[in-house]
């Protein structure tokens, strides 16, 4: 198998590289975090004047009909740069543009798409609840019919609500329904709707996320995205796109690649790091596992790119690469040694190896076994739609 890309491919990335590198600067990181933000909306405009936005869209909706490869090696290298702009994009293009092609009605799809190629609305995904996390389909969330309206009460955690003007909900419309996934419906939902109401969350990993409560917020029957109470299907297939990404192989191995140059220039009670048998081992572990990664990754986006179903593949990938990030944090920080709880301010540099890398990821991979669906959901996918073993009790 040949999993290289072709001349073409590769002259698209040298693009795509060249303008993050060019864009995405250690000046304009400094800025944001010390604003406390994680989005620049000046590089997410830049990225409209290039024409980036909506690459896989076709040409009629203000895209270039982009390939699959194509977009999956645009995320790969706005993941390797760490481009401030990447869970916007992520949630304003590949979801919710993905959805309004794949889903929307004509009047949608000439009312949002455009105006999403422009840059001149962006949009979460709004999926997680108080009371829905792994289990999606205990979405609480009520949308109730109200004339040419659904009436929205309840409440969303975890969105990215404080960098977007749009979201797309997922509600309960029939709380009857049995089994309860068969009762859920996704509404594009305007943020500066009256009732809504939104208050910061900060993850463990320093990450910004909204809160936001829904208030008797009337959303027009036009703003249905889909099928009535066929969300949850809805979900499950964007979440496909989500856990099959290689964007976060793509920055695990540039941590990887920056540990490996620390062993190799730093000693322990004299003795080089590299030569310590346990550090060897464990490095090595930790190569042939980010190997496996791409592998399973590539094999998912092949499938992709034949129109092929990849439930179990995306299931995959999104367990192997979460649990993975969390084996490259325990061993860096054992690595590194009591130094590595030390976070760059500024002002420590000699004393802060790589920059305060590893106790950001350290924090930050504590959460990706849990969102996107926990590992035990993963496994729950693979057994039943990959090995076709029975559904348990319970799930």
């Amino acid at each position: 198998m040949d999993f290289r890309f072709n001349p073409q491919e590769e002259q698209w990335r040298k693009e795509v590289r060249d303008f993050f590198e060019r864009e995405v600067t250690s000046e304009l990181l400094e800025q944001l975090e010390a604003k406390g933000e994680e989005h620049s909306p000046e590089l997410y405009q830049k990225l409209t004047q290039k024409g980036w936005l909506g690459l896989s869209w076709p040409k009629e909706y203000g895209g270039k009909g982009c390939g699959i490869i194509e977009m999956c090696i645009f995320y790969e290298e706005m993941s390797r740069a760490q481009a401030p702009i990447q869970d916007v994009y992520r949630h304003s293009i590949a979801y919710f543009g993905s959805e309004l092609i794949a889903l929307g009605t004509e009047e949608q799809q000439k009312h949002f798409l455009p105006r999403l190629a422009r840059g001149e609305i962006t949009c979460c995904r709004g999926f997680t609840g108080p009371e829905a996390g792994s289990d999606l389909a205990n979405v609480q969330l009520r949308a109730v019919e109200d004339g040419d309206y659904y009436r929205l009460n309840g409440e969303k955690t975890f969105m990215l609500a404080h960098y977007t003007d749009h979201i797309v909900a997922l509600t309960r419309t029939d709380p009857n329904a049995i089994p309860k996934h068969r009762g859920l419906t996704m509404f594009i939902v305007d943020l500066e709707s009256p009732g809504v109401k939104m208050r910061p969350m900060w993850t463990l990993g320093g990450h910004k996320r909204s809160q936001v409560f829904f208030d008797d917020v009337m959303v027009p029957k036009g703003n249905l995205l889909g099928k009535l109470n066929r969300g949850f299907y809805q979900a499950m297939e964007d979440l496909n796109q989500e856990r099959s990404g290689a964007f976060q192989i793509v920055l695990l191995e540039k941590y990887f690649h920056n540990l490996i140059q620390f062993v190799k220039k730093s000693r322990r009670n004299g003795q080089p790091l590299g030569q310590i048998p346990e550090t060897r081992q464990r490095l090595a572990d930790l190569t042939t596992g980010i190997q496996v990664a791409w592998l399973i990754s590539r094999y998912t986006l092949w499938r992709q790119s034949q129109g092929m179903s990849t439930d179990k593949e995306a299931a995959m990938t999104k367990l192997y690469v979460s649990e993975l990030s969390q084996r490259l944090a325990r061993v860096a920080m054992d690595t590194i040694g009591p130094l590595s709880l030390l976070e760059y301010s500024g002002q420590s540099k000699e004393w802060t190896p790589l920059m305060g890398q590893f106790p950001w990821l350290y924090r930050n991979c504590s959460m990706e076994t849990i969102g996107g669906g926990t590992s035990e959901i993963q496994r729950h996918v693979i057994a039943m739609r990959g090995l076709q073993l029975p559904r348990t009790k319970g799930m």
